[in-house]
């Protein structure tokens, strides 16, 4: 009876053991399967593994197994590292999967973890705001990694990179960082990782080697469109445009950066910062204030370095030339925060008084390139007023000639009426030899009497006889025309009623231009406008002339 019951003992105890046995190794696989989703640089595979690790019912297996309990305690912490989740936690697991791997590290398999250990130790501190912290774990696990262990020393040196490049200017060791880890990730089929350390390379080199800062920015836009890496494309475009606005090839940033806006309404602050300083350079105002009031304020972001550029390039365009001056102290005394001591205040001295001696520079510039316009403009407007004055003097002299060949037959041919002509006929023949006279240049004596025109023909003088006997001869030949005109149009002037009696008696506007002294002929259709709308509505000008016509014409007949 006693053996039946030890036998009996011995088989639910190895019943027990199998089961427990079976449920390690189910354990253990679901493990090695989230351990492979977390190497990959897929979100999706991240969060899949992060939904299997909480899933899986460990609690029997990792009361017995300590080393299952460490290796799941690493994966969980690398689970919410990858999809962004922040846990309380994640300090105690890692801490417990550290100390484990520390004691025990003479597998290979075992010696990788202890690796990754240090590095999510170091990830977590990160979290919790120890960065020194963090940064000690880092440098311990790029010791301790086997020498061909590609991924993870890439991806040490990734963390160290990032670490540091939020505390410090950019150096040597920080781009030598990103070149190691770009280094070993090539040595590796993880594309993802290759892309984004080109990437970096590509911002890093833009203010030291702008041909390296192209090359990795081109060769990594290259690869993520061979790869289908969408998530990284926007990243490149957004240094590209870094790349672009340094080069001074507004155009291409500008394109650039107007399309990531474009396609995507929550674009990258960088993006709205390079395409308003672009606007700013092109001289567009418009467009830069309109894409500047569009721009993330700096609490949103993590460099408002850049922000103060902007906001620097803005106010210069808008002609605010100390708040531009200020802007730029405040990038600088932004970018120099974190490492003051460092690099020492005179440093510091020097970078602002670098910043605006380029500030005053640029507007001098401008200033003088403004001042050179104007200067060719006046220059030219000189040039184009001594070439009118040429040109109206020769205009006016071939005027004169003509007026000399011409005049005497056209006043010859004036059809005057014998009644006028007896009235006026002295005068007009004075007037008449006169006005041929001034026009002979030659005939100093002749311009010398023209000169004393108004003492000898009294033409500007309203009681002068010629005047009178023109009026009192159309006044009696056409019905009182002249008196009419007087009281029905008060507004005439007496120079609008000398020209309007001339026109009564068929005088041609040749011979009123210069009875008149006028310069040209065009003052005389001008001034007979004016007398036409004085006139108006009270009488019509043509109808008087017509009138006289008519007149003249019944009486010939």
């Amino acid at each position: 009876m006693k053996r039946d019951r030890v036998i009996l003992l011995l088989f639910f105890a190895a019943l027990l053991w199998g089961c427990g046995g079976s449920h390690d190794a189910r354990v253990m696989a679901e493990l090695d399967r989230a351990d492979s989703l977390l190497r990959t640089s897929d979100t999706a595979a991240h969060s899949a593994a992060l939904r299997q690790m909480l899933a899986l019912d460990t609690a029997r297996a990792l009361q017995a197994d300590e080393a299952l309990r460490a290796r799941h305690a690493l994966l969980l912490v690398q689970a919410r590292y990858k999809c962004y989740v922040t846990e309380p936690a994640d300090s105690v697991l890692i801490d417990s999967a550290l100390s484990y791997y520390a004691d025990h590290h003479g597998s290979a398999a075992d010696h990788e973890r202890y690796t990754r250990a240090l590095i999510y130790s170091g990830a977590v501190a990160e979290e919790l705001g120890h960065p020194q912290q963090a940064m000690q774990h880092y440098l311990e696990a790029e010791s301790t990694a086997d020498p061909n262990d590609h991924f993870n020393l890439g991806y040490i040196n990734l963390r160290i990179a990032k670490l540091y490049q939020h505390q410090h200017f950019v150096d040597k060791y920080l781009i030598s960082k990103y070149r190691q880890s770009y280094k070993h990730f090539n040595k590796t089929p993880y594309f993802h990782y290759q892309i984004v350390c080109m990437t970096e390379l590509g911002g890093l080199y833009r203010t030291i080697q702008i041909d390296s800062a192209f090359y990795f920015a081109n060769q990594a836009h290259t690869l993520a469109m061979k790869q289908g890496d969408s998530v990284m494309i926007s990243p490149i475009k957004t240094v590209l445009c870094g790349l672009f606005y340094a080069k001074g090839m507004f155009a291409e940033c500008k394109h650039t950066a107007s399309e990531l806006i474009k396609n995507n309404a929550k674009a990258v602050p960088e993006n709205f910062y390079y395409l308003t300083m672009t606007y700013a350079k092109l001289g567009n105002k418009d467009s830069a204030n309109i894409i500047f009031n569009m721009a993330p304020s700096p609490e949103d972001i993590p460099d408002s370095v850049l922000y103060h550029d902007m906001v620097a390039e803005i106010m210069r365009l808008n002609g605010k030339t100390d708040d531009s001056m200020s802007a730029y102290k405040k990038s600088v005394d932004l970018a120099g925060s974190t490492i003051v001591a460092s690099i020492g205040p005179e440093s510091m001295v020097r970078l602002i008084s670098e910043k605006t001696a380029f500030l005053k520079a640029e507007d001098n510039h401008k200033l003088q390139a403004k001042s050179h316009r104007y200067t060719l403009l006046i220059l030219l407007l000189i040039l184009l007023m001594i070439s009118l004055t040429t040109i109206y003097f020769h205009h006016k002299s071939k005027c004169a000639r003509r007026t000399i060949h011409s005049l005497q037959s056209e006043l010859e041919q004036m059809d005057m009426d014998e009644n006028l002509e007896e009235v006026i006929g002295n005068e007009v023949k004075t007037i008449q030899n006169l006005i041929l006279a001034y026009y002979e240049k030659e005939n100093k004596d002749a311009v010398k009497t023209l000169r004393n025109l108004k003492n000898i023909a009294a033409i500007n003088n309203p009681s002068s006889s010629f005047w009178i006997s023109i009026e009192r001869y159309l006044n009696s030949k056409h019905n009182g025309i002249i008196a009419q005109i007087r009281k029905q149009c008060p507004n005439l002037e007496q120079d609008d009623i000398k020209i309007l009696s001339l026109y009564c008696c068929g005088m041609k506007p040749t011979f009123i231009m210069l009875a008149m002294n006028y310069t040209s002929l065009q003052t005389v259709y001008n001034k007979k406008n004016v007398i036409s709308k004085r006139m108006e509505p009270a009488m019509s000008l043509k109808e008087v002339l017509d009138t006289i016509k008519n007149e003249e014409k019944s009486v010939n007949k």
